[in-house]
């Protein structure tokens, strides 16, 4: 699944969300973008899956302010993509 947060965020404060993610044990990735949104992918079993989601559209890193959680339609997959959760840069 596809995430796309609006929301005003320090790559520092993307960190939080990766302890998040590895506390329950998601797998995908998050980046901020150049337009200050923060995007990603997350995998994992369905109730921890929806407990991420919650996190990122209610919660959120303390020093984030989260303006708008746009989602895509969640997936079934016979196997994860990712080996684990992972913080990524914007390419310069």
């Amino acid at each position: 699944m596809e995430i796309q947060l609006e929301k005003n965020i320090s790559f520092e404060s993307s960190f939080n969300t990766e302890d998040t993610a590895n506390r329950l044990g998601i797998r995908g990735w998050c980046m901020n973008t150049k337009e200050g949104t923060v995007k990603g992918v997350i995998e994992g079993p369905q109730n921890v899956y929806n407990e991420m989601r919650h996190w990122l559209e209610k919660t959120g890193s303390p020093q984030s302010k989260i303006e708008k959680a746009t989602f895509s339609e969640p997936k079934i997959l016979n196997e994860y993509s990712f080996q684990d959760f992972e913080i990524r840069r914007v390419k310069k």
